[in-house]
């Protein structure tokens, strides 16, 4: 079992009880990790897959109805996420 005593220091900094935002990490270079909120990964799949909610919840390792749950869950509607990644 992994306790919290296992866990790097700046782990439970950025994990606060209660928080709305689950902590996921992420690889962001060689032996780095950054922490990544699961509204930020949802945005960041769904721009990556230009809106498609079935690739993204299929690149989040997800169900679709899952990622429906979620999407509501944290206000995202993906279509306004494919027009900002398009904008630019």
């Amino acid at each position: 079992m992994i306790t919290k005593e296992l866990l790097p220091d700046d782990f439970a900094k950025n994990v606060g009880a209660g928080s709305a935002a689950r902590a996921v990490p992420t690889a962001s270079g060689p032996g780095t990790f950054t922490v990544e909120s699961e509204k930020e990964k949802i945005e960041r799949a769904l721009e990556k897959t230009y809106g498609n909610k079935s690739a993204a919840a299929k690149l989040l390792g997800i169900s679709r109805v899952t990622l429906y749950h979620r999407l509501k869950k944290y206000n995202l509607p993906a279509d306004e996420l494919i027009r900002k990644k398009s904008d630019t």
